[in-house]
């Protein structure tokens, strides 16, 4: 255990959450999402009431060319409109397909949630979001000038 590198143990982890992912949509609907744009339409449609911009959405930890990236290609598949709050920004709104996918994606991601946390106990679980909390936090702050 000493000899892995948790950097590395994450990675692949997130290389093999994103394949299943791909695989599971694929048998469910007509388009890929990618667990940032699924991550978006879900904040998207549980402050549906708000007014949310592009800057909003900057707490993702994505930058914001790839943020960008992301709403463009969201927006060229219809899934959400871009209209005009000021001179300056535009507010993000949901189109009525991506509300659609949203409900049918919930019930995806308790199932592939399910999977995810098969054979782990609840004790176990508690510690393990402990622990990723904590590598979140060393990867704010000093270690960011460090890098920089």
């Amino acid at each position: 255990m000493k000899d892995k590198l948790i950097g590395l143990e994450i990675k692949k982890i997130d290389n093999l959450i994103f394949r299943k992912l791909i695989n599971y949509q694929k048998n469910k609907f007509d388009i890929l999402l990618s667990p940032s744009q699924i991550m978006i339409i879900k904040h998207l449609y549980e402050n549906d009431n708000e007014i949310i911009c592009q800057k909003d959405l900057e707490h993702f930890k994505l930058r914001k060319s790839t943020l960008s990236g992301i709403l463009d290609t969201m927006e060229k598949n219809n899934l959400i409109k871009r209209i005009d709050k000021d001179g300056r920004s535009k507010k993000i709104v949901l189109t009525d397909r991506a509300k659609e996918l949203y409900l049918e994606l919930q019930n995806s991601v308790n199932e592939f949630d399910k999977l995810l946390k098969n054979d782990i106990t609840d004790n176990e679980l508690n510690v393990f979001y402990k622990v990723l909390d904590k590598i979140n936090n060393n990867l704010k702050g000093e270690y960011d000038d460090k890098i920089n």
